[in-house]
């Protein structure tokens, strides 16, 4: 079924991370705040906002307006806060007491288009891998969301990491990489 506030952009739909997803993720997070990297139109937002305050973070301002308007239409928009800032240039911080940081960078490389996926972390917009060393300055819990098969080895240096697979129908749709103390966990049909 195709969630009404995606149907009218098919990239976002193809994009947007399923809901079930972003619950199962939610459900794994200790209480506290989330800081939520690369929001796009705000399908991790939505799951993650139903049980822990949220700072989304997006560059794009228009995606932001789209995540406020698919918050409201939730009822969650009180318990999310929305920032847009360049990634590539970071005018945030690190620090803060967030439970987790969780990370939805644009899988494909610059110049191609969505389905189009990147060949390494480093390709991805932002550079996924920069941007979870940088992220590992605001919670000792990353959980990145990337595409099947995705080459976990650069992430080993931030702590232990564990794929965690979304499925669909039976296959991998796609896979958090869970950096830190997180609890080993059983994949999710979605």
């Amino acid at each position: 079924m195709v969630e009404p506030w995606l149907a009218g952009d098919p990239d976002a739909l193809y994009m947007a991370a399923p809901f079930k997803a972003a619950l199962a993720l939610s459900r794994l997070i200790p209480r506290g705040r989330v800081l939520e990297l690369c929001c796009g139109v705000g399908g991790l937002t939505r799951g993650l906002a139903a049980g822990h305050p949220v700072l989304a973070v997006d560059r794009d301002p228009s995606r932001l307006v789209q995540t406020a308007a698919n918050l409201g239409g939730a009822g969650i928009e009180a318990r999310v806060d929305l920032i847009c800032c360049d990634l590539t240039r970071p005018s945030l911080r690190p620090g803060g007491a967030w439970a987790a940081c969780v990370l939805d960078p644009d899988w494909s490389p610059p110049g191609q288009p969505p389905r189009a996926w990147a060949s390494s972390l480093e390709k991805m917009r932002p550079p996924a891998g920069t941007l979870a060393r940088w992220a590992r300055g605001f919670s000792p819990r990353l959980a990145l969301r990337l595409p099947p098969e995705t080459d976990l080895a650069p992430l080993a240096g931030l702590g232990p990491v564990q794929a965690w697979p979304m499925l669909k129908h039976g296959r991998e749709a796609f896979c958090f990489a869970l950096v830190g103390d997180w609890p080993e966990s059983e994949a999710v049909e979605l």
